[in-house]
């Protein structure tokens, strides 16, 4: 159970790192793509500034021209100067002012151009570093979820078997558990059909203890009817002797030989009137 605890809270761990690599892969993902945008665009300034570089050479190279033919004009001397002053209309000279203008300006352009392109190319190089480092943290971060997922598979068979082991060590006992409580039903149930037979027997010994009890009982009362009967009878003729005896006391033994014989009212009524006479004579 503890190992099963353990290994639970491994998984959660995993899965927590597994969550984070997710996040930060995601992370630098969407970094990866900024990226080649910020690639992309700062290519796309690239190119726009060599052609504004080309654009500017090729414009040099014709301010280059004018600027030979100023050099040479320069060197003249007042003289001719000024004949070719006077050659020139005003027109001229100032489309000539013009494009002086315009080659400083073409100039301050190129120099301009130079420090984007120089620029554009140390924001490429960083750019490249980046996506660089980027992508070995991109591959790193691959291992690193690569190795967890294969940990978590790992944690997970291992849980597996244990659990699988677990269950089997219980179903085990459980058949043990069963084998024995079987054994116990068929020994309760052996038991059983031993004390239903002993019951059967006692049933029957019991009915055969109640016939020779009513046997015996009858017997008893029998034999008590007739001790009875051999009392009354020696009462009777006590009672008989005292009747003849004592003619003074027959008037009193009446009711007790009526009772003795089991006389009507009408014989106890001869036997009184008998014993009135006999007192009389």
């Amino acid at each position: 159970m503890v190992t099963t605890n353990k290994l639970s809270n491994n998984k959660k761990v995993l899965q927590a790192q597994v969550t984070r690599l997710t996040n930060e892969i995601e992370e630098l993902y969407l970094e990866k793509e900024e990226s080649k945008k910020n690639v992309l665009h700062f290519m796309q300034e690239a190119d726009l500034a060599r052609q504004e570089a080309k654009r500017a050479l090729e414009t040099l190279d014709q301010s280059t021209v004018l600027s030979s033919a100023w050099t040479r004009i320069s060197n003249l001397d007042d003289t001719c100067l000024t004949q070719l002053l006077t050659l020139l209309d005003h027109h001229a000279v100032d489309e000539w002012a013009q494009l002086r203008s315009d080659h400083v300006s073409l100039q301050s352009t190129l120099d301009q151009t130079r420090d984007e392109v120089h620029a554009t190319r140390v924001a490429l190089e960083e750019e490249t570093k980046r996506a660089n480092l980027m992508k070995k943290r991109w591959q790193n971060a691959e291992y690193q979820l690569e190795k967890a997922e294969h940990i978590i598979d790992s944690n997970k068979m291992t849980q597996e078997k244990e659990i699988r082991q677990e269950y089997q060590s219980k179903l085990n006992q459980s058949e043990q558990s069963q084998l024995h409580w079987k054994n116990q039903c068929e020994k309760l149930i052996s038991q059983n059909a031993l004390y239903e037979e002993q019951t059967k027997a006692s049933k029957a010994k019991e009915i055969h203890l109640m016939l020779v009890n009513k046997t015996l009982k009858q017997e008893i009362r029998k034999l008590n009817r007739e001790e009875r009967e051999l009392v009354n009878l020696e009462y009777l003729r006590n009672v008989i002797l005292k009747f003849l005896e004592r003619k003074n006391t027959r008037a009193q033994l009446v009711p007790i030989l009526s009772t003795l014989l089991q006389c009507s009212q009408e014989d106890q009524t001869r036997l009184f009137q008998l014993t009135q006479n006999t007192i009389t004579s």
